[in-house]
């Protein structure tokens, strides 16, 4: 996963492979345009004014500096109206401008924290943006166009004071995207990869590395205990079902746990008759449920928060 870090720097003085610079809708001047050298800055101007970028949001626009100053390229990201710019638009921005680096193929970026007033949401936004944003399920890619060496691994961002202090806001986005991208690395998985054994082995390797107590619950003994609607959905399959119960003890035994429960049927053939053939592979994603609990259970445990969790 991209790591990403915070770095007092001025943009003048920044070698970076590709430097992201935010633009509101219609201003035509920022701040950042005096820090750059005289050539550059005539050529982002020139831009502006002729409306080729207007910084509407989510437009973009490359500029190559050709060794005019320490940076190779800079993107130029519009960021809308900035009455309406939001920490849910950074995040979104951010994770457009992971995107853009990606195809750009750049394995390094530097970016101007999207507002003048630095927020710790502000940077968990742009954090996160990215975190997620690179996501991509490769086990089974034969010829994977994401090789190290082509790969988004490190993104700075540039601040000038609380550096300590936002790097463990991001230090905390990055365990919490961590254990999404661990749910939607199995809830991408396919029914033949996925059996409710192989949900109970994963389960099994949380417990390997965190401190949670795993119980795995075999059809006889919920035949047992009456949990006949699991039982009888497992009918429907050569895999036998499995009940899954995790726990995690952060706190006193005396505080209350939360409970989450989430159903992960690995793969839904209900209504099978009704369902397009078009749409029958994502019936893989049934089993979200409970993989959602899973990234619950990983983000929770990672961060080791103080609270008691029975899932």
């Amino acid at each position: 996963m991209v790591h990403i870090k915070v770095e007092k720097s001025r943009i003048s003085q920044k070698h970076t492979d590709l430097l992201v610079i935010g633009v509101f809708e219609e201003e035509k001047q920022f701040a950042q345009l005096n820090e750059l050298d005289t050539s550059t800055r005539s050529n982002i101007v020139e831009i502006i004014n002729s409306n080729e970028f207007h910084g509407g949001f989510g437009t973009s626009t490359v500029l190559h500096t050709f060794d005019k100053g320490p940076m190779k390229k800079i993107l130029l990201i519009g960021l809308g109206k900035r009455e309406k710019f939001s920490d849910e638009l950074a995040r979104i921005i951010a994770g457009k401008v992971a995107l853009k680096a990606k195809d750009l193929k750049v394995t390094e970026v530097s970016i101007l924290p999207f507002s003048a007033i630095i927020k710790e949401s502000l940077i968990e936004a742009i954090s996160e943006g990215i975190c997620l944003a690179l996501y991509s399920f490769n086990k089974f890619k034969s010829n994977n166009s994401e090789a190290e060496g082509s790969r988004l691994n490190l993104v700075t961002i540039l601040l000038d004071s609380d550096l300590a202090k936002m790097q463990s806001v991001i230090g905390r986005v990055e365990l919490i995207s961590e254990a999404v991208n661990f749910g939607r690395d199995i809830s991408n998985l396919p029914p033949n990869e996925c059996s409710p054994g192989k949900l109970g082995s994963l389960a099994l390797s949380l417990s390997n590395e965190y401190p949670i107590k795993v119980r795995i619950l075999e059809r006889y003994e919920m035949e047992s205990m009456g949990l006949c609607g699991i039982v009888a959905v497992g009918k429907g399959s050569n895999s036998p079902p499995k009940l899954i119960i995790l726990e995690y003890e952060g706190s006193t035994a005396e505080q209350k746990p939360y409970m989450i429960i989430g159903k992960a049927v690995t793969f839904d053939t209900g209504g099978i008759s009704l369902k397009p053939g078009d749409k029958m592979e994502e019936m893989k994603f049934d089993k979200c449920g409970g993989c959602d609990v899973f990234s619950i259970i990983k983000a929770i445990a990672s961060l080791q928060l103080s609270v008691n969790v029975l899932a």
